[in-house]
């Protein structure tokens, strides 16, 4: 059973979903917003990868990784490897999909450690 937030899967509602990932994208680059270009861009790659057209979804997701660089988004960098890894793993492409799934684990890995950091900082000058 589907949540209240997630939609059914239908081919015919995602020409609407690029559409909108393109208007998101222009109001993005008009403001100079890396995060929206790079949420733009992940949301037609995996738009464009579940209607079959893995060469534009895989542009879509590089531009994804390359603002989210740019920009020092850590959460956007593991969300576009990831991406790259499934239109990897849709094309055969079992290593390549293996080793952009670890290099995403591995950025979610060092947000997490982060957090370790943080949390074990404040209670020690907490005590």
């Amino acid at each position: 059973m589907l949540s209240q937030h997630q939609r059914p899967f239908t081919p015919v509602a995602l020409p609407f979903e690029i559409r909108d990932g393109f208007v998101f994208d222009k109001l993005a680059r008009r403001s100079s917003d890396l995060r929206g270009i790079a949420q733009a861009a992940l949301y037609r790659a995996e738009a464009l990868r579940r209607l079959n057209q893995p060469a534009e979804a895989e542009d879509d997701a590089r531009a994804a990784l390359q603002a989210a660089r740019q920009a020092g988004l850590v959460e956007e960098e593991w969300k576009a490897q990831y991406a790259l890894g499934k239109i990897a793993e849709d094309a055969g492409h079992t290593a390549d999909a293996e080793a952009l799934y670890e290099k995403a684990i591995a950025a979610i890995d060092s947000v997490r450690s982060g957090i370790r950091q943080v949390q074990l900082r404040t209670a020690f000058y907490a005590a």
